[in-house]
C-alpha cells in the first residue's frame, strides 16, 4: 500500500523531462548511430582526399572542401548538442567520449573561425574515425 501511495505521490515529469527523454531515445536509436557512424567515417574520407589532392589556395576545390569542413562541423556540433541535452549533465560530464568530441568539435570551430591558429589542431578532426 505504501509502495501504491509513494508512486501516486511522484509528480508527473515536466515538459522538459518529456522532450528530453523524447531526444534521447531518438539519440540512441540505432538509425542516429549509424548516421552519425557513417558522417564520421565519410568525414574522414573527405580530409583524406583533401589531404591527397592539396588544393590550391582561390580554387573552386578548395571552396567545396571548406563547404565541407562547415557542414560537417555544423552536422557534428548539432550531434553533441542533442547529446549533451538529451543526457543528465553528470552523465554527459563524466564520458571521456563526450569530452574528446567537445575537444575536437570545439577546435574545429574555433579553427574555422580563425579565433585560433590552425597547426596542430586540424589534425584533431581525424581522431574521430578511430572511435567508429
Amino acid at each position: 500500500a505504501e509502495a501504491l501511495q509513494a508512486r501516486d505521490a511522484r509528480a508527473p515529469p515536466t515538459m522538459f523531462q518529456s522532450v528530453r527523454a523524447q531526444v534521447a531515445m531518438g539519440y540512441k536509436s540505432q538509425g542516429f548511430q549509424v548516421t552519425v557512424a557513417v558522417a564520421i567515417f565519410a568525414n574522414f574520407v573527405v580530409m583524406a582526399a583533401e589531404a591527397e589532392m592539396k588544393p590550391k589556395a582561390g580554387t573552386r576545390e578548395e571552396w567545396a572542401f571548406w563547404v565541407m569542413e562547415i557542414v560537417f562541423t555544423v552536422f557534428f556540433a548539432i550531434e553533441l548538442t542533442v547529446n549533451a541535452f538529451s543526457t543528465l549533465f553528470w552523465e554527459f560530464a563524466m564520458s571521456g567520449w563526450n569530452w574528446f568530441d567537445t575537444l575536437v568539435i570545439g577546435s574545429a570551430i574555433l579553427t574555422q573561425t580563425n579565433t585560433i591558429e590552425a597547426s596542430g589542431l586540424v589534425h584533431l578532426r581525424l581522431l574521430p574515425a578511430f572511435r567508429v
